[in-house]
């Protein structure tokens, strides 16, 4: 009884991946085609859905992450005013003096 509750737990969950990352995806292409739907996130998130383990899944994640990166980084810069300090034993660029 146990194994059944577990292949039908996996088929649902396979069946819901599969209908999400398809909605989705139509939802980008339309995004691409209306002015007022940005379509790409919605491309990239029905990708990583429907092709969890395909290259282009694995480099939009990638991707995901250095953007998630950079952005965490300009709002570190956003409230500091400027650019965090460096850490220790790193040189300061040549030409800036930091005390």
């Amino acid at each position: 009884m146990e194994l059944h509750k577990t292949i039908f737990h996996r088929t649902v969950g396979h069946v819901l991946r599969i209908a999400a990352g398809s909605i989705l995806l139509l939802i980008g292409v339309l995004g691409l085609i209306l002015p007022l739907l940005p379509g790409w996130p919605f491309i990239i998130s029905g990708i990583l859905l429907l092709w969890p383990k395909s290259r282009v899944a694995t480099w939009l994640r990638r991707w995901l992450v250095r953007i998630r990166a950079w952005f965490r980084k300009r709002k570190g810069l956003a409230k500091t005013g400027g650019p965090p300090p460096p850490s220790p034993g790193e040189q300061s660029p040549p030409g800036e003096h930091r005390p």
